[in-house]
């Protein structure tokens, strides 16, 4: 009786919105559109998460898994990641396009080239060289 009657007052509190399940107290990933090509994906993980022609840059090492954190997604060169609070932070990239993704040290496509991103590769830096080095990001077309 006691059980039963913890079950009718939890589906009771439930239902009055005063009391919610343990998995829908974690925060849902929220999407900002920064400018027209530009999109930031907050506390998200996982390399299905970018899309089709877009490069995407994650945050966080193993395209933020399972530490979730942000992705910039975009169809744009960019001259200063920083911008975008991308400055020296990324862990990964995906080059989902028919483009090269030219990834450099220094804003405005100066500096060393940290990597060189052939169409449709990817690359976690994990914790190499190249990690949370990147300020800038160059899309070229194929000669």
């Amino acid at each position: 009786m006691k059980a039963r009657m913890g079950l009718v007052l939890g589906a009771t509190l439930l239902a009055a919105g005063l009391a919610t399940p343990a998995h829908a107290t974690a925060s849902a990933p929220t999407s900002q559109r920064i400018q027209e090509g530009v999109t930031i994906i907050e506390r998200d993980g996982g390399a299905h998460n970018c899309p089709d022609f877009k490069v995407c840059l994650y945050e966080n090492s193993r395209y933020n898994v399972p530490n979730y954190g942000r992705i910039l997604i975009t169809d744009q060169s960019i001259s200063d990641l920083g911008a975008y609070g991308f400055d020296n932070v990324t862990s990964g990239v995906i080059n989902n396009t028919n483009n090269h993704a030219l990834v450099y040290d220094e804003k405005d496509y100066e500096g060393e080239l940290v990597y060189h991103f052939w169409p449709r590769t990817s690359m976690d830096f994990g914790y190499g060289p190249e990690s949370k080095r990147a300020s800038s990001l160059l899309i070229a077309q194929p000669n």
